[in-house]
C-alpha cells in the first residue's frame, strides 16, 4: 500500500509531499488545484513505458493533433512539466509499504529524433526530424528502465515497455469510451466462478439489476443487463451511465488483487442515496483484494455518506486536501479521525 508520496516539477507542482496515506485517500480542493494532477502523477509513476504520458493527453481532452512544421516531439509532453519549463526535470516518487519505493524522472534531451503527428486517437506517427526527445527513467528496489518515443523506420512511434509495472487503475471522471478492459476483467472474474458473486455486489446499490452478461451486437460486444419487466436484456449503458461507470469500478476492485485504484471525480453520474451503498460494496471489495483507493471529488453530499465508514474503520481513512492559492498547488493529508470529526461538525472540507 502507497504511504507516502513526493512530487516535483510535475503540472502544476512545483514541489509536494504527503505522507500519512491510507487505504482510502478522498482528494478535495478548488478547480485547478492539482486533484487530477495528483492522480496522474500517481499513474503515470506506476506506468510500464512512456505510452502512458500520451495516453494522459487523450484522458484530458488533448485529442488527435498534427504539428506544424518546425515544431518538435516535445511539445506533445510539455504540460507534463510545471509552467510548461522543459528544462526542468519532473520528479516523481511513492512508497509501498511491501514493494518500496518507486520513481519516475522525466526530461528533454538533445536528439536526432522526429516530431510526431496524430491523425487519429489511436494512430500516432512522425513527420521530420527535430532536435530533442523525452526521456523517462523509473527505478524501483529491483531494478531500472530508461524510455523515450522512438520513431521507427515506418513513420510509426514505438514504445519500449518494463515488465515491473506497478498494478494501477486510472478511471476518468466521464463515463465515455471503451468497455474492452471491463469485458477483460469480467472474463477473468467469470472463469473463476466469481461472476454471480460481483453480480450480487452490483444488486445491493441497483436492486432493479437482475442480470449482467456479453452478448454481441453490431459485431461488438458489450455487457447487458437483466431488468425487472423488461422482455430482453440491453446495453448498461442504456440503463444508465451511472450504473455502467459504478460497474467498470467494481470490476477494477474485485479484479487487480494490491492495485491502486485512482478515480477521478468518484460521484460523477450518481444519484445522492447511492453513494452510501456503493461506497460500502467497493470498500468490503477493495479490503478483499488488497486494493487501495485514490479518489477525487467536489460533492459535499458524497463526502458526507462516508461518515459512518469512517467511523467504523477509522484508521482506513485519510483526507488529502489541495490549495492552489499560495504558488501552486500544494496538498496536506489529515487522518481518519480528523476527518470524521470534521464531517460530523459539517466543517466545509472541500
Amino acid at each position: 500500500m502507497i504511504e507516502k508520496i513526493e512530487i516535483h516539477n510535475f503540472r502544476g507542482f512545483r514541489s509536494v509531499d504527503l505522507a500519512g496515506l491510507r487505504r482510502f485517500n478522498f482528494i478535495v480542493g478548488p478547480n485547478g488545484s492539482g486533484k487530477t494532477a495528483l492522480l496522474e502523477a500517481l499513474f503515470l509513476s506506476m506506468a510500464p513505458g512512456p505510452k502512458t504520458a500520451l495516453d494522459l493527453r487523450l484522458l484530458r481532452g488533448q485529442l488527435g493533433m498534427t504539428l506544424l512544421p518546425g515544431s518538435h516531439d516535445e511539445t506533445l509532453l510539455r504540460h507534463l512539466f510545471h509552467r510548461c519549463e522543459m528544462d526542468t526535470e519532473v520528479f516523481i516518487q511513492f512508497l509501498d509499504s511491501v514493494r518500496g519505493a518507486r520513481s519516475l524522472r522525466i526530461h528533454s534531451a538533445s536528439s536526432g529524433r522526429s516530431v510526431v503527428t496524430l491523425p487519429s486517437l489511436t494512430d500516432f506517427r512522425v513527420n521530420e526530424p527535430s532536435g530533442r526527445v523525452v526521456e523517462f527513467e523509473w527505478r524501483t528496489e529491483t531494478g531500472q528502465h530508461q524510455a523515450r518515443l522512438e520513431a521507427l523506420p515506418d513513420g510509426r512511434l514505438g514504445f519500449s515497455t518494463w515488465a515491473d509495472a506497478y498494478p494501477g487503475v486510472l478511471v476518468p471522471s466521464s463515463s465515455q469510451g471503451s468497455d474492452s478492459e471491463s469485458i477483460l476483467r469480467f472474463s477473468e472474474i467469470s472463469k473463476r466462478r466469481q461472476d454471480g458473486r460481483i453480480v450480487s455486489v452490483l444488486r445491493r446499490a441497483f436492486p432493479q439489476v437482475e442480470q449482467v452478461s456479453l452478448e454481441t451486437e453490431a459485431g461488438e460486444t458489450a455487457f447487458f443487463v437483466g431488468v425487472k419487466d423488461l422482455p430482453v436484456k440491453i446495453p448498461i449503458g442504456v440503463l444508465s451511465a451511472g450504473i455502467r461507470r459504478y460497474w467498470s469500478i467494481l470490476l477494477a476492485a474485485v479484479n487487480s488483487p494490491g492495485a491502486a485504484l485512482l478515480l477521478d471525480e468518484v460521484e460523477n453520474g450518481f444519484y445522492f442515496d447511492r453513494f452510501e451503498p456503493m461506497m460500502n460494496s467497493i470498500f468490503d471489495e477493495c479490503r478483499r483484494s488488497d486494493v487501495q483507493i485514490f479518489a477525487t471529488t467536489h460533492s459535499r453530499e458524497f463526502l458526507a455518506s462516508l461518515q459512518p465508514m469512517i467511523r467504523d474503520a477509522p484508521d482506513d481513512f485519510a483526507l488529502i486536501r489541495m490549495d492552489g492559492r499560495a504558488g501552486g498547488p500544494a496538498a496536506y493529508a489529515f487522518g481518519g479521525v480528523d476527518f470524521g470529526h470534521a464531517l460530523a461538525e459539517e466543517v466545509e472540507v472541500r
